[in-house]
């Protein structure tokens, strides 16, 4: 190889002319060299394929290695029950509905009717209740609760231990169960009130022959609300009712400070037919005077003490009444001395003590929302009613500068006549009656009584408090029947 370069290199020497002479030969050679190179080329890109097949090998053992996951705490769950229990209830639970064909959401048809609305509904839906998130779990004093860790663990890395609260736990002491990417364990909160924190660290793992730490990314600590035996409490005195306010003083005991615990506040609240009209923040510490005021006279008003607080009772923030009454402020006027007959009613009005700037602008009666007439203002007798009837006297009067009426329903009593008939005698040839009318009100008039043996009528007479009827056969039924009407005054006319 070494020698054909060399000739070649001189042949690049040699003048064109000699050149051009010696062109077979220098053909000859270049073609032995590049066979010569092609040849030394072989035995290096075998190599190179080698090399490469060699590193796919590897990476096929190697890649699976690097791409194995580390176990990842991604926090912890806590419950009163072990979640193994629960989920086989669950698939029993299941399973016997199925076998019934009912599932849940099924019912018997039974309807339900909801419950009344009651203030504490009201306030709920009424205010703003803002504060602290609800806690993870409650519980009461002594209680077991079952923890569960979660581990985002793949590829089933064996956890071997973690500590809680300063207390290692090995994998021996979990509960039935358990596995690799939830650990359950069962703790008792302990004789306490209040507040309880879990923290969770220092979790290991093993891989192969080595004992690792797990990657924390999940919340280490949860907390769990134990709740009080007592809890926050009002005291109200000193109310006062007035024509247009309610006051009273207030002190409420917060002795394990939930409200401030929960970020809450305290409050009280004024009603009016279920709608919140006033509201005052009251002290978390000393005792607070509360006046509600510019309120109208003789109507009912509700007014509750209201904690926005967590109480631990496992409701978690919530609005609650400490203490709640209804009350009626003072009547600036109102009817007495009401006496009501079938067609006429009387009545006064008495004004309250010490009430000064007072008119009477309007006395009205009302049947229904049908205006009857408008009285004197002074008037204390209506008469010319109906009997039986529903009325409504409304007297408007102005007050302070406010205007206000104050209302008085009342119904007049019914006439009602009764007539009977009661048989006196039956011989083979005669029947006598007796016939009683106890008509007070003198509203019924007798047209006729009549003798009837089923649909076809035999006799008829005139009413006389003893009626007879003769040529009566002693063994047919016959029916006795009186024809009257009356006018009972209440709108509704002669009645047949």
């Amino acid at each position: 190889m070494k020698n054909h370069n060399q000739k070649l290199k001189i042949l690049d020497l040699i003048n064109e002319k000699i050149l051009n002479r010696a062109t077979e030969e220098r053909y000859r050679l270049m073609q032995q060299s590049r066979r010569a190179a092609k040849k030394k080329w072989i035995p290096i890109l075998a190599a190179s394929l080698s090399a490469a097949v060699l590193l796919s090998v590897v990476a096929i053992f190697l890649v699976p290695l690097l791409l194995k996951q580390v176990p990842v705490y991604t926090g912890m769950t806590v419950s009163n029950q072990s979640p193994f229990e629960v989920a086989y209830a669950g698939e029993a639970q299941y399973e016997q509905l199925a076998a019934t064909g009912r599932f849940e959401g099924d019912h018997d048809g039974a309807e339900k009717k909801p419950n009344s609305p009651n203030l504490k509904d009201t306030v709920r839906d009424t205010l703003q209740v803002e504060g602290a998130a609800k806690m993870l779990y409650y519980a009461n004093p002594n209680e077991d609760i079952y923890i569960t860790v979660h581990i985002n663990n793949p590829d089933q890395y064996e956890i071997l231990s973690f500590t809680l609260n300063g207390k290692k736990y090995s994998s021996y002491m979990l509960e039935e169960g358990s596995d690799m990417e939830n650990l359950i364990l069962k703790v008792n909160v302990g004789d306490v009130e209040g507040i309880v924190e879990y923290t969770i660290d220092a979790i290991k793992y093993v891989d192969g022959t080595e004992i690792k730490d797990v990657k924390m990314e999940g919340d280490q600590t949860v907390r769990i609300g134990v709740q009080y035996k007592q809890s926050v409490s009002a005291l109200v005195e000193n109310e006062s009712v007035s024509y247009d306010s309610i006051g009273f003083t207030a002190s409420v005991t917060d002795q394990h400070k939930l409200i401030e615990e929960s970020t809450g506040k305290l409050q009280a609240v004024l009603y009016l037919e279920n709608e919140l009209i006033a509201t005052k923040d009251l002290s978390l510490t000393a005792s607070t005077e509360v006046v509600f005021d510019s309120l109208h006279p003789n109507t009912e008003y509700q007014y509750a003490v209201v904690a926005h607080c967590d109480a631990l009772d496992g409701k978690g923030f919530d609005a609650h009444i400490l203490y709640e009454n209804a009350v009626y402020t003072t009547a600036v006027v109102l009817f007495s001395e009401m006496e009501v007959a079938q067609t006429e009613v009387s009545f006064k009005l008495a004004w309250g003590k010490d009430v000064e700037q007072k008119t009477l602008d309007a006395l009205v009666l009302y049947k229904g929302d049908e205006r009857v007439r408008e009285l004197d203002p002074n008037a204390t007798q209506i008469t010319d009613l109906l009997s039986n009837t529903s009325y409504r006297l409304v007297a408007e009067y102005s007050w302070a500068g406010e205007k206000e009426e104050i209302v008085l329903g009342f119904a007049t009593p019914a006439k009602i006549p009764q007539v009977s008939v009661k048989r006196m005698g039956l011989s083979t040839e005669a029947i006598q009656f007796e016939i009683e009318v106890c008509d007070d009100d003198r509203v019924a008039t007798i047209h006729s009584v009549s003798l009837n043996r089923g649909q076809s009528l035999i006799a008829t007479s005139e009413y006389k408090p003893i009626v007879e009827f003769f040529e009566i056969d002693s063994t047919v039924d016959y029916t006795v029947k009186i024809d009257y009407s009356y006018d009972l005054n209440d709108g509704a006319g002669v009645q047949t």
